[in-house]
């Protein structure tokens, strides 16, 4: 079952015509990278991780998953969530310090400076 294919025409004289071909939709991963000569159209085999998904090995395909890992497509719509909530807290991670950090600096001081006083006066 192909979901959609997606040509490049060659840059020049010397490069190939790629087609890649997507069996699902959203994903990336699980596609067929196929390469055909511009002048003969005879399909070239390619030694890279980007060739047909059936020939690529585990560490390949484990490659070819990190676009839809990271932007959380691996899942489906929980997936995504997931990944929008992560990164949304990783995203806050660096406010929230810097609030922990004045809070410890600037407050505990005024906190300390009132203590004191009302132990002078009592």
């Amino acid at each position: 079952m192909t979901v959609s294919y997606e040509l490049h025409y060659p840059h020049s004289d010397s490069t190939s015509i790629y087609v890649e071909v997507s069996r699902q939709e959203g994903v990336h991963y699980s596609a067929d990278y196929r390469f055909f000569d511009a002048n003969t159209l005879n399909e070239i085999e390619t030694p890279s991780i980007y060739g047909k998904y059936k020939n690529a090995d585990f560490a390949d395909k484990v490659i070819r998953m990190n676009y839809d890992i990271h932007i959380g497509a691996i899942g489906g719509l929980a997936g995504k969530v997931i990944a929008f909530i992560s990164s949304l807290v990783i995203a806050s991670l660096p406010i929230t310090g810097v609030l922990l950090w004045y809070g410890r600096k600037y407050k505990a001081g005024a906190y300390r400076k009132e203590k004191l006083s009302q132990q002078n006066v009592g």
